[in-house]
């Protein structure tokens, strides 16, 4: 055994002083190069681990893979993949199960021209809104998404659920004029939020509310329509009573109603009440797989999202948090749910979206930059409020199941 060893140990010896320079340093080279070819993964050190997220991370976090994947999936790239700032990172599509889904065209198409047609009377009437905050109620961009739906279908009656203070109720006024009907529902006399006064429509408009309360669905709405106080090809509702949009489509199959205006459209895990984060709302619905998500889709004629004005990218000056409940735009969005906004005033050139975004903002004494919580709570409320037109029952089953007004 001894002999072995020494046998060994003298080979080893040749071997090392058989070695030039040159042989060793491309030895050393070699194994360089093979250490540095291996995705070394499990030898992260701290500083490569990110910390945990607090809750508000939580609520909002999304995967920097995923929104790149989303993004790679638009067909107008730079090359060699490089994603331009002009280019939305949504993907809207049609099919289920999506967190942005479009189906069919309507005038939601066409919000932004329709919107710098009516620019000047917009703000006008925006400028003398009855309550400047609106603390619980519709600010600018659902104010914009009332007045475009109003003036796109122009309809011949409004059932607007969910009054509280009358701002939603004044701007449907103002965007329909005098000869609509509206009936105003909700189940309290005086409005939340410490606002202290109702605004109140005096030309053409029956209120439902506090003693006189009743839910939209125990209106007896077969019966106006009997006697022509509605037509209900031609009537639009507007939901705001955070009690869940989905089940609300039964009422409007029994009358035959097909436009619904949702202005608490939450996405998943958000909203102000447990309603709201129940999974009805249209477009939590469209982003899931299930029987009742797969009828509404089946039936679903036209349904989409309008754009806010301007992105949460828009306030990148103001240290406003980000809130768990949803409802407002924030500069840490990823932007891959929501659509493009009518307007991109972040982009570094001088574009005509700046200098009409900065004529609003003038119009309505709100600062630039966004810094102050007021203003951000004014241009940043929204809750991807939408446009839905339901597929009628046929004239044979709405009169077997007992829905008809003869």
């Amino acid at each position: 055994m001894a002999a072995i060893s020494r046998n060994r140990n003298r080979d080893t010896m040749r071997w090392g002083r058989g070695l030039n320079a040159t042989q060793l340093l491309l030895i050393v080279v070699v194994i360089w190069c093979l250490f540095n070819s291996i995705p070394w993964s499990w030898s992260l050190d701290k500083s490569d681990v990110a910390a945990e997220p607090d809750d508000m991370d939580k609520a909002y976090l999304r995967s920097t893979s995923t929104s790149n994947a989303m993004a790679s999936t638009v067909e107008d790239q730079q090359p060699d993949g490089i994603v331009s700032a002009h280019q939305w990172p949504a993907r809207i599509t049609s099919e289920l199960g999506n967190v942005l889904v479009k189906i069919g065209k309507s005038f939601v198409d066409d919000a932004k021209q329709n919107f710098i047609n009516d620019l000047d009377e917009f703000l006008r009437v925006y400028q003398e809104r009855p309550d400047k905050t609106n603390l619980c109620g519709v600010r600018i961009n659902h104010a914009l998404a009332i007045w475009l739906t109003v003036r796109g279908l122009k309809p011949t009656a409004i059932i607007e659920s969910g009054v509280n203070a009358g701002q939603s109720t004044y701007f449907m006024r103002h965007a329909a004029g005098p000869e609509t009907k509206i009936f105003a529902i909700d189940p309290l006399d005086k409005p939340i939020c410490g606002q202290n006064k109702r605004w109140i429509d005096e030309i053409n408009t029956e209120y439902f509310v506090g003693a006189t309360f009743k839910d939209l669905s125990e209106i007896d709405w077969l019966g106006k329509a009997k006697v022509g106080d509605i037509d209900p090809d031609k009537t639009l509702l507007y939901l705001d009573d955070h009690v869940g949009a989905f089940p609300r489509l039964a009422t409007m199959l029994k009358v035959g109603f097909q436009h619904v205006l949702l202005e608490d459209n939450y996405k998943a895990g958000e909203g102000a009440t447990r309603f709201d984060k129940a999974g009805l709302t249209f477009k939590q619905m469209f982003s899931k797989i299930s029987e009742d998500s797969k009828w509404l889709h089946s039936n679903t004629l036209v349904y989409a999202e309008f754009p806010p004005l301007v992105s949460g990218s828009a306030h990148d000056k103001s240290q406003e948090p980000y809130k768990k409940a949803g409802g407002f735009l924030h500069r840490s969005d990823t932007n891959i749910d929501m659509v493009e906004p009518l307007f991109r005033p972040e982009l570094e050139e001088e574009t005509e979206d700046k200098r009409v975004f900065e004529k609003i903002m003038s119009a309505l004494d709100l600062p630039l930059p966004i810094t102050d919580r007021e203003t951000y709570m004014q241009v940043m409320n929204y809750q991807f409020i939408s446009y839905l037109k339901i597929q009628k029952l046929s004239p044979i089953l709405r009169t077997k199941m007992g829905f008809h007004s003869d």
